[in-house]
């Protein structure tokens, strides 16, 4: 089965970034996957990782969160939790979003890998879990980066909390 690839989308309100595909077609429970990212939360970890959708050398199966599907992650993130500026829980289209501001280093790094990777998945991963692999349309030099549909609103508080005490 080829595995289905949400796309990253930019925002039309400037400084915002979406990323696209809600939870619709998981098969597991509200209870379950907050259960799941609690249990992440002790290593605020967050990194982007350029992914793919057929094995490579040295790059890592992992299973999406979102959809359960499988990629395979590049052996080095692009972007880590020191690229991080702040994290907070802000108002999404239908949900709490998760709002990840990078540093300007992290900014120039993210806007230089979505020019160069356009086309291709970009996987997020936050406690230790890949919790969507999507693709880049376009190149996205804002320095935000907002994930709206993939926690619970009570989730993303603590999410945001963690991150922002790294």
């Amino acid at each position: 089965m080829k595995p289905r690839i949400t796309r990253i989308l930019a925002d039309s309100a400037p400084g915002i970034m979406l990323i696209a595909g809600l939870l619709s077609g998981c098969a597991s429970s509200p209870e379950t996957k907050t259960e799941a990212a609690t249990a992440a939360l002790p290593s605020p970890v967050f990194e982007l990782r350029l992914a793919r959708t057929t094995p490579e050398a040295k790059w890592v199966r992992v299973d999406i969160r979102s959809t359960g599907e499988t990629v395979y992650l590049a052996p080095e993130a692009a972007l880590t939790v020191d690229d991080l500026l702040s994290a907070e829980a802000v108002p999404g289209r239908q949900t709490t979003a998760l709002r990840l501001t990078f540093t300007r280093t992290g900014t120039r790094s993210f806007a230089e890998l979505t020019e160069k990777h356009q086309g291709e998945p970009l996987a997020v991963i936050i406690g230790g879990e890949a919790i969507t692999a999507s693709i880049i349309r376009a190149a996205i030099p804002t320095g935000v980066l907002v994930l709206e549909g993939y926690y619970p609103a009570d989730e993303v508080g603590r999410i945001a909390e963690a991150l922002s005490r790294r």
